[in-house]
């Protein structure tokens, strides 16, 4: 709609980039590693990490230009139609899942195939949820490993985020960010 230019989205996708509360809480937090507070803490963690990284980015990089495209909509272009809205939301939605089990598939292989440690290392390059599954297998590590899995976030999650994002974002502060977010969310995790 021109409320933001790509520089724009680009600089704030690494705070926008997370797994859900859901996810992290009750999936990785409370069945996976047996404690929702961990869950809770593991959330906060990536949340306040992007945030960080995001700003951090946006401080280091390049002034944002804010040259927004005053777009001109016809009034039928204006009226969202729900047949469209759904079927546009079906389709995406398919994409993403498609990605997800491609690579879920992946890392069970890897996981099966590697020995524990590198299996788990792949899971968590590949797609977040096999990651967290086989780092909380993990041992006396598991919930830092979990942590590291979530910031992470796989080739998945990026393959889906450039699915969805328009052509004209390049992504590279999210690349960037992903470098950063390990380390500050290991942190954050910590204490």
């Amino acid at each position: 709609s021109g409320q933001l230019t790509a520089q724009e989205a680009d600089a704030i996708l690494p705070a926008c980039v997370c797994s859900g509360p859901s996810f992290v809480i009750l999936t990785v937090g409370r069945s996976m590693l047996g404690s929702a507070e961990l869950g809770v803490l593991l959330f906060l963690a990536q949340v306040m990490a992007g945030y960080l990284c995001a700003a951090l980015l946006a401080r280091l990089g390049p002034p944002l230009v804010s040259e927004r495209s005053e777009v001109k909509l016809s009034s039928e272009a204006r009226v969202l139609r729900l047949d469209s809205i759904i079927a546009q939301a079906a389709q995406t939605y398919v994409k993403l899942c498609a990605f997800v089990l491609f690579f879920r598939m992946l890392a069970a292989g890897a996981g099966e195939v590697l020995p524990s440690g590198a299996g788990v290392f792949c899971a968590m390059l590949l797609e977040v949820c096999s990651g967290c599954d086989l780092a909380a297998q993990s041992g006396r590590f598991a919930s830092m490993l979990c942590c590291a899995a979530l910031s992470v976030q796989g080739l998945s999650v990026l393959m889906q985020v450039r699915t969805i994002c328009p052509s004209e974002m390049t992504l590279r502060p999210l690349y960037r960010a992903r470098l950063l977010h390990l380390p500050l969310s290991l942190l954050l995790f910590y204490l």
